[in-house]
């Protein structure tokens, strides 16, 4: 290479590096690109207010314009996050920050732009993203699949197998990752990593200690980087690992280390040289302040290794995930009875001898199950929520297309009722589940989902309290969804005689009571005393659709669309959306192009291949009936 082409790319070099400021990066134009992201992903959120994001991106522009200035004269303050501890095992947990928008958009902004710099020289044979796993969408397979859908598609499985002389693996990771890691630390690595300007530096780690959770005043250890759900926490971790990486030269060199986040797998000679590596791990790690995993530590042979990897059963599903991708559902019969006898070995197994990644290959197989058809996991579906609590999404996801059964219903209230109870992730999937689910519209059965769903909202007979307040907004959703006038009197008599100021709650009483005539004058009146920023976007988000609905037809009409979980091809009205049915509908200037959208929706809904949204349907008729 010329002295010139180097000059130039040195050029190149500092150019891109000196444009890492909060003046050059943290801008509207750059905003707009992270706001698209954000939106895309954003229905795959554990926690999520739909309205509020609508409510964001109504005035998006003016929002990311009031943004850029505020960051760029030093007045931006971040929000508190949403907390919600989810289920590991054993009555464990990982702690999950969720993001105001706005807070989202910068932090992702700032480690989006930092990322290539951050890891410019890091291996192949290491990763943190779902993002570099591109064999399925990324809402097919939860954040603890990926590893092992990264490891076979980048080939490494079979490169560690086939290691010369190499019989045995070691596998490892860190104890309390997330939690450990030290701000002073990475600060100084993402300086050093990336000749950003201190002060966007600055802001990134100032919005770090907003979301980090301190619970009963405790000191701020400057310690722990909260996960959440767009990859920011991730790029960031993944950038604390490059020394602990830089110990293994001599084994990434030789192509038997691999590393996903805080993941080791490591081929090596024999058991004594596997002592060895786990030792050498231990340092590694000690002198960035992180601390091995003794539990999950263990050297195994390579025939284990490769049993625990599942390789057959992964690469079955893969196929079958291809063949329900091209295939149309009626040419999936001769396939599905295949995929049941699969399935049916894969549950055989006795637990006792379900080694590693057993339950990861059953997220699996209730996601495909979900995609052609089977019934199978039916019957097994509760008692896997309880034996692999942190299969609860698939599982829920699964269950979200199947018939309506009161034998399912009562089993996912006798889980609410019962000490088995305790994620708080498990039980806003149990109310989401329901808010989705095809609910029969036979007799009674909508009255007793509210008597029971107002049993728990007031922790009597036999519930405690929701363990969390936007599982309670979730819980009054619901009641909105089948319950009569009655029902929603006894919400509006808790919220608005008692002292509520728990946002993730009165954001969803409010949307509700906006929607009635009785509540309609309290709830604003309340909602304006509220200092919270969601709150008060919200409000003024519903004051605009009652006063000038075509203003925002647009995305009025696409948020309120009709969606679909397919395959199966069941087609359900997003709960969330409900009270704007009736809200837009009080303006009657624009009461006969709302009517003839609510119209469309029930033909559409009414098209669904396999059971009926009774709940919205019955709502949005009853709507449409009103003179």
């Amino acid at each position: 290479m010329s002295g010139d082409t180097k000059g130039n790319e040195r050029v190149v070099e500092e150019i891109k590096t000196t444009n890492l400021t909060v003046e050059n990066i943290l801008v509207a134009e750059n905003f707009q690109k992270t706001w698209r992201v954000v939106k895309k992903n954003y229905q795959e959120q554990l926690v999520r207010e739909p309205l509020d994001l609508l409510a964001y991106e109504v005035q998006l522009e003016s929002n990311l314009k009031k943004l850029e200035y505020l960051v760029q004269t030093d007045k931006y303050r971040p929000k508190l996050p949403r907390i919600i501890r989810a289920a590991k095992r054993d009555g464990m947990t990982r702690t999950l920050s969720f993001l105001d928008i706005t807070d989202t958009i910068i932090i992702k902004t700032i480690t989006d732009k930092l990322q290539s710099s951050l890891h410019k020289d890091f291996p192949s044979c290491v990763g943190f993203s779902r993002s570099q796993q591109k064999a399925f969408r990324s809402d097919e397979e939860d954040y603890d699949t990926w590893i092992q859908a990264w490891l076979r598609h980048q080939g490494f499985v079979n490169d560690l197998l086939q290691y010369k002389s190499c019989d045995y693996v070691v596998k490892s990771d860190v104890s309390n990752f997330f939690p450990s890691l030290n701000h002073h630390s990475l600060r100084h690595l993402v300086l050093q990593r990336t000749s950003a300007e201190e002060k966007l530096v600055n802001l990134l780690f100032f919005i770090i200690e907003y979301m980090s959770w301190r619970p009963g005043y405790c000191i701020n250890r400057e310690v722990g980087i909260p996960q959440e759900d767009h990859d920011s926490s991730r790029i960031l971790a993944h950038t604390y690992m490059v020394h602990t990486d830089n110990y293994f030269a001599e084994e990434i060199e030789e192509g038997r280390y691999v590393r996903w986040v805080d993941d080791f797998i490591i081929a090596v000679r024999t058991q004594q040289e596997g002592k060895t590596i786990l030792k050498k791990i231990e340092q590694a790690l000690e002198n960035s302040g992180l601390f091995i995993n003794s539990a999950k530590s263990k050297i195994i042979t390579k025939e284990h290794f490769a049993q625990s990897m599942f390789d057959n059963e992964n690469s079955y599903l893969d196929e079958i995930h291809r063949i329900t991708m091209r295939v149309h559902e009626d040419d999936l019969c001769g396939h599905k009875e295949h995929f049941d006898e699969k399935l049916m070995m894969h549950l055989s197994i006795p637990k006792e001898k379900r080694i590693d990644n057993w339950d990861r290959v059953l997220r699996r197989f209730y996601t495909e199950s979900r995609r052609i058809g089977s019934v199978v996991l039916e019957n097994h579906a509760l008692d896997h929520l309880c034996q692999y609590p942190s299969c609860a999404r698939n599982i829920f996801k699964y269950l979200s297309t199947t018939s309506y059964s009161v034998n399912l219903q009562n089993s996912i209230y006798d889980y609410l009722r019962s000490e088995e109870n305790i994620y708080e992730d498990i039980e806003i999937y149990c109310y989401e589940f329901l808010l989705k689910w095809a609910i029969s519209d036979e007799r009674g059965i909508h009255g007793d989902i509210v008597n029971i769903a107002l049993d728990h909202f007031f922790a009597r007979n036999g519930f405690n309290k929701p363990l969390t307040e936007y599982a309670r907004g979730l819980i009054s959703l619901l009641i909105y969804k089948y319950g009569l006038p009655a029902d929603i009197a006894k919400l509006a008599n808790y919220f608005l005689t008692d002292t509520i100021y728990d946002s993730a709650f009165s954001s969803y009483i409010i949307c509700i009571l906006i929607s009635t005539e009785s509540y309609k004058d309290k709830a604003i009146e309340a909602a304006v005393k509220y200092e919270d920023v969601s709150v008060r976007r919200v409000l003024n988000f519903l004051q605009l659709v009652s006063s000038n609905p075509s203003k925002i037809e647009k995305l009025l009409k696409q948020y309120t669309s009709v969606r679909d979980i397919s395959p199966p091809g069941y087609k359900f009205f997003p709960a969330r959306m409900l009270p704007l049915v009736r809200i837009t509908r009080s303006n009657l200037d624009y009461r006969v192009e709302w009517d003839n959208h609510l119209a469309r929706i029930l033909d559409e809904l009414k098209t669904s291949k396999k059971n009926y949204d009774c709940g919205s349907m019955r709502l949005i008729e009853s709507e449409l009936e009103k003179p």
